[in-house]
């Protein structure tokens, strides 16, 4: 392990096997931390690392640490699902992320080097290369967001557990929503589909609590399952006249509706 640092921000190269010991022993010094990973971590590293982050909690959250990881270490690891860190850096050779690998509920920067042939990332949110697919929104970051234009795609879980995100704008240029996009959600109010979208998956506002009323544009005639489980405020529903079915699951655990 080596150690550098500035006024501002401490720079700490680790192991793999030495990352759990090091989270443990990380104090507040109001710096940015930047933790350099390498090697390739084991399944029993990962426990070691989700249990370090158990133990100190709330300590880490409060904390600006940030982790610039390898591509050895992204091929073995495949996620930083409940990480307790601000924000993640991938370099050029880390291909294969989506939403589904990164929901670490401090995290409020996606970073991707600029050179990743795949990747791109615009004020800390995850695309693909050319910005058609909207990858990862951080969930930590607050406010409302808009949606750039050139998307035409909302990847599966993208805007999933962003419990600090109020207004989400989706542009007329979006034609898919996959699956779980806007799950848990939990601070949506409301939001429009325009009729651009012909594609909505399954359960993509489940859990949103806050959600009070949402329409439905003509361009979809097909619901799957699961699609607003759950939204205990959600109280209007305005489904297309082309609708052939619902399934029974689509507006189950929605208490308010009138």
């Amino acid at each position: 392990m080596s150690n550098s640092q500035s006024d501002t921000t401490q720079h700490i190269n680790v192991k793999a096997e030495d990352l759990p010991d090091l989270l443990v022993s990380l104090k507040d010094e109001e710096k940015k931390i930047i933790i350099h990973v390498t090697e390739e971590i084991t399944w029993q590293i990962r426990e070691d690392i989700q249990s370090a982050f158990y133990r100190r909690g709330s300590d880490l959250c409060e904390m600006d640490i940030s982790l610039d990881l390898s591509k050895a270490v992204w091929d073995s690891l495949y996620s930083v699902n409940n990480w307790l860190v601000r924000s993640i850096f991938f370099p050029d050779g880390v291909k294969d992320i989506w939403g589904d690998c990164i929901s670490s509920p401090s995290l409020e920067e996606i970073i991707v080097s600029e050179t990743n042939p795949t990747r791109c990332s615009v004020d800390g949110v995850l695309y693909n290369k050319d910005k058609t697919i909207l990858i990862r929104y951080p969930p930590a970051k607050e406010g409302s967001f808009k949606i750039p234009d050139t998307v035409t795609t909302i990847s599966a879980y993208a805007f999933s557990g962003c419990g600090c995100l109020t207004e989400i704008i989706i542009p007329e240029s979006v034609t898919v929503v996959e699956d779980s996009a806007f799950e848990s959600c939990y601070l949506l109010k409301e939001i429009n589909i325009p009729n651009s979208v012909t594609e909505l998956g399954a359960g993509v506002f489940e859990e949103c609590h806050s959600l009070e009323q949402i329409r439905l544009p003509d361009s979809i005639i097909k619901m799957e399952a699961k699609t607003f489980y759950n939204c205990k405020n959600l109280k209007s529903v305005i489904f297309s006249k082309s609708f052939s079915e619902i399934p029974d699951t689509t507006l189950l655990g929605c208490e308010s509706l009138e």
